[in-house]
């Protein structure tokens, strides 16, 4: 018999067997007076999906190995239920007393997959965030993302890097409004709803109190991806604590998949780069965006900024995106859709000097003076001197962004056809 594909998380095991059909799902592990127990789930995969027994387990037990060895092979002759238990209970035994393994860095291999689930907004095997005011759209965007990870479509400007079954859990809202959302999604896309690849729950208790449950759920039905709405209600208690913060990301790297997470900002915030409550939000976080909103013409949507506030791996240009929606007479959501636009200038103006200038040239193609485009700015909400003007547009590392002829600023051929702005590594715009 081949070896298991295992798969760990803290309290729920599965061992797969793929050319054997079986699958043994291990959970609520429990340690007492020398022995391991659990709950053991066995199944067949081929040629018939089965349940064939759900019980409690002792793995420390010959006893009990032999029994349900025993009761299996009698369902199942033809498999090797021998080896399949064995292998279960030891290598399930080795990894609670052992934990995660000691690697010696040197001998293992950098990841050759797509660093991001969804180029830009989620990363892979890390939490990432979305904070925004209250009714920006942001919980529409995060559902968005989910349809698009579940179908492989591009509903948000890019296509995710793999397709796999999404966990929303909600601590705002409830499933018939989801669900309605949904389905509005699919309609502007002009795709169907895709059956068993987007699960819901409401939630009511904290994260960390729900971990457990969550994490049986996600080994169950395989799912690759977690959306949290909203971080303040999932932590269960004050914004502020570090403690709850803490634990909360906790929760979120034991599930073992990318998750994207729903923040808000303070309401007469001064400070509209962070999200409101403790630093380790941002500290935890590998990638955060803010969201904006420019309201516009009804029948011309809303356009929504996004502006790139914490990255670890690469800074990421701002972006816009226009949402278009459509009601009916009872002020249901029947279509709605995201489509690139250019960023509003709510999101320009926060997002550094270096952004705001690539903005205005961006409608200015003829060209623009300094001192022009200074005041320029200033009438946009951004002040900046000249001389940290001229600094900006002169600087060596910028010299692929703006180029200057004949007394004037343009922006470099190469940017118009590039979609990121790289960082000067310093965790901080150019």
């Amino acid at each position: 018999m081949n070896a298991a594909q295992a798969t760990y998380l803290t309290d729920t095991y599965r061992f797969n067997w793929l050319e054997e059909g079986i699958e043994i799902l291990i959970d609520h592990l429990l340690e007492s007076r020398g022995d391991l127990t659990c709950e053991m789930t066995v199944r067949t995969a081929s040629p018939f999906p089965a349940l064939l027994r759900q019980a409690k387990f002792n793995l420390s037990s010959t006893r009990t190995r032999v029994e349900w060895i025993r009761t299996l092979t009698e369902r199942e002759p033809e498999r090797d239920w021998y080896a399949a238990i064995e292998q279960a209970c030891t290598l399930s035994l080795r990894h609670w007393r052992e934990g995660a393994a000691f690697l010696d860095l040197a001998t293992v291999e950098p990841r050759e997959d797509d660093a991001y689930l969804l180029r830009p907004y989620v990363v892979e095997g890390a939490a990432s965030g979305v904070f925004a005011d209250g009714g920006t759209g942001k919980s529409l965007f995060a559902l968005a993302v989910a349809l698009s990870v579940a179908t492989g479509e591009d509903l948000v400007g890019g296509k995710p890097t793999r397709c796999c079954p999404v966990l929303y859990l909600d601590w705002e809202w409830d499933e018939e409004s989801h669900a309605e959302r949904l389905e509005a999604l699919c309609r502007g896309a002009e795709i169907e709803k895709p059956p068993a690849a987007i699960w819901y729950r409401r939630e009511m208790a904290s994260i960390n109190e729900s971990a457990s449950n969550i994490r049986h759920f996600l080994v169950n039905k395989g799912i690759g991806f977690v959306i949290v709405d909203s971080l303040g209600f999932a932590r269960g208690g004050e914004p502020e604590s570090a403690e709850l913060t803490i634990k909360t990301f906790a929760s979120m790297r034991s599930f073992g998949v990318p998750c994207l997470f729903i923040d808000h900002i303070a309401k007469h915030s001064q400070d509209r780069q962070h999200s409101f409550g403790s630093v380790y939000t941002r500290n935890s976080a590998r990638l955060m965006w803010r969201m904006d909103a420019e309201d516009q013409n009804e029948s011309q949507g809303k356009r929504l900024g996004l502006v790139n506030t914490k990255w670890n791996r690469r800074y990421q240009k701002p972006r816009g995106l226009l949402l278009t929606t459509e009601m009916d007479d009872a002020d249901r959501l029947v279509s709605a859709r995201f489509d690139d636009c250019e960023p509003p200038l709510i999101t320009l103006r926060t997002a550094g000097v270096k952004e705001a200038c690539i903005g205005l040239l961006r409608r200015n193609l003829e060209g623009i003076g300094t001192q022009d485009m200074r005041l320029a700015l200033e009438i946009e909400g951004v002040k900046v001197s000249q001389n940290v003007l001229h600094a900006t547009l002169g600087r060596k590392a910028n010299k692929d962004v703006f180029e200057y002829r004949g007394g004037l600023w343009y922006l470099s051929n190469a940017l118009l056809n590039v979609t990121d702005v790289t960082s000067n590594g310093n965790n901080a715009p150019l």
